[in-house]
């Protein structure tokens, strides 16, 4: 991806409604020994492979077939971490279902700009505020899921 691609706005419309209709956008918990991890991911699965094909294109990101299998196959696409963001930001204006949980995942992904001194796992040591600001995102982001199943 060495040439930097131009992205029309119909493609961003496009890439908001395929992230809306059939996206998820989930900031998971992983509880370790020094303490919890958070990450993000945004991903869509469905049994086209070609608008998947798309977003791969525009976004970067992973393009596989889904690991269980189905009647029919399956395919993933995903981006993690700060890989998202750019999707985000540009489909934002676009969203109408997964609005909020897109705005939640821009806020959680500001508490990674900052650099933070590591402990001896290589983790870093995070101040209580950051942590505190990753676990209620999570849980908002969990809550925003509830209210649109």
């Amino acid at each position: 991806r060495g040439e930097k691609m131009i992205i029309t706005s119909e493609q961003i419309a496009y890439a908001a409604g395929l992230l809306d209709g059939e996206g998820c956008i989930h900031i998971s918990r992983h509880p370790t020994r020094s303490g919890e991890r958070y990450g993000l991911t945004v991903m869509i699965q469905m049994t086209v492979s070609e608008p998947l094909m798309f977003m791969q294109d525009l976004f970067g990101g992973v393009l596989r077939p889904a690991k269980k299998p189905t009647n029919k196959q399956q395919w993933y696409w995903g981006l993690c971490s700060k890989e998202a963001v750019p999707l985000l930001e540009q489909v934002l204006p676009y969203l109408k279902i997964k609005y909020i949980e897109a705005a939640i995942a821009l806020l959680f992904q500001e508490t990674f700009k900052q650099d933070y001194p590591k402990s001896g796992n290589s983790h870093p040591v995070l101040p209580e505020n950051i942590l505190a600001i990753r676990k209620f995102c999570c849980e908002e982001c969990r809550t925003e899921k509830r209210f649109n199943a």
